[in-house]
């Protein structure tokens, strides 16, 4: 928690009620002087004036502080990694006993199941899928963030792609690698802790107000490299990031030697950030993310907010000479505005389209209209991986 945030509203109350409320927030009782003094150590946001606070950040405090956290686990037995393995199950709940442990067999099945973990007093929630399931996981927790604080999540690469996990964990972990070190950390926990990140997902607001979230969005060649994935790498047997860099290194031969169906761009309007205007847009993104498959990371100049991203216009000149440059966020002389090559720094994004839209992965309608991006909350997370 952060005792100078002034995002903190604190309703200052000495009462002795108040300090119970305090002590059972903590998990250990509170019934002295000295005890309260104890209580504030732990939990900064509490030392001003021994104020009690209801922000996220000191009720996450409050949770993690000398206490056995409550962990939930949901598994999508749909995902690549937990078909291949139906003993799943089993080797996490040997890894996390205690854990309330819920299977869901597609996207379908979430909801539910997260309503029970609600229920449940969940304050770390271990997610095994892929990037579909954390996306729908995230759109669904922040749907109802307004009711309920969302808990601190956990990523297991259980999918056919775990951009998400791999940019959240800071290295590509394979599951069980993963899964120990989830094993090594949660009995660890407290205030403070390295391995708790905070990170905001990318809400996206459609012409008619619904909402999904995610951290990766994109249109463009992007979608057409995504189809060429799930039909064609997919069925042949490859997965995880390897597929996802073959699929990256067909698109982009694609649209260098103007194949269908990866050349031709989509139109587009951006307000609300540089660059504005009308693009034929050959590749736009914007994430949240650190980096993604592979590591790459196609972004580049001074931070303006909470999305990065780029813009190629179409026709994207001199591409697969500037790949490299491209996926390191290192722009060569080639790679400038006026030869197509835009990155995206802003806090919010407006595009204006028509076509289809892709989030983590998975692709979504985009009538006629505007649709707007801009960072959700933060997010909890608890990191498996070294920086």
């Amino acid at each position: 928690a952060d005792a100078g945030n002034d995002a903190c509203a604190p309703t200052t109350d000495n009462s002795a009620a108040a300090w119970r409320r305090a002590a059972t927030a903590l998990r250990r009782p509170v019934s002295s002087g000295e005890d309260q003094r104890d209580a504030q150590a732990r939990s900064p946001c509490l030392s001003r004036a021994r104020d009690v606070h209801p922000c996220d950040r000191c009720y996450h405090a409050a949770l993690l502080a000398g206490s056995t956290v409550k962990v939930s686990i949901l598994t999508n037995t749909a995902n690549r990694y937990n078909r291949r393995h139906p003993d799943v199950g089993e080797t996490i709940r040997a890894a996390l006993p205690g854990a309330l442990y819920r299977d869901t067999r597609g996207i379908a099945e979430i909801e539910p199941a997260l309503a029970e973990i609600a229920d449940a007093g969940t304050e770390l929630l271990v997610l095994n899928g892929g990037d579909g399931t954390v996306q729908k996981v995230v759109t669904a927790l922040l749907a109802r963030s307004a009711q309920y604080t969302p808990p601190m999540l956990a990523l297991l690469p259980g999918g056919t792609t775990n951009m998400t996990a791999r940019s959240i964990n800071a290295q590509a972990l394979g599951f069980q690698r993963a899964l120990r070190a989830l094993s090594d950390l949660v009995p660890g926990l407290a205030v403070g802790h390295p391995a708790v990140i905070e990170r905001p997902a990318v809400v996206a607001t459609l012409p008619d107000h619904t909402q999904v979230a995610g951290f990766f969005w994109g249109m463009g060649a992007i979608l057409r490299g995504i189809e060429y994935c799930q039909k064609t790498v997919y069925e042949a047997g490859i997965g995880g990031e390897q597929a996802s860099g073959v699929a990256l290194v067909r698109t982009v031969i694609g649209i260098a030697r103007r194949q269908p169906p990866f050349a031709g761009g989509a139109t587009v309007e951006l307000a609300g950030c540089t660059p504005s205007g009308r693009f034929e847009a050959s590749i736009l993104l914007a994430t949240t993310l650190e980096q993604l498959f592979l590591g790459i990371r196609p972004f580049w100049g001074e931070p303006q907010g909470a999305l990065r991203g780029v813009l190629v216009e179409e026709p994207a000149r001199r591409l697969i000479r500037n790949l490299p440059a491209l996926l390191r966020g290192r722009p060569n002389r080639h790679m400038t505005a006026a030869t197509g090559y835009h990155p995206i720094n802003t806090e919010t994004l407006e595009v204006t389209a028509a076509g289809r839209f892709t989030l983590d992965g998975e692709l979504y309608d985009l009538p006629a209209g505007t649709l707007r991006l801009a960072p959700s909350i933060p997010l909890r997370f608890l990191r498996l991986g070294a920086p």
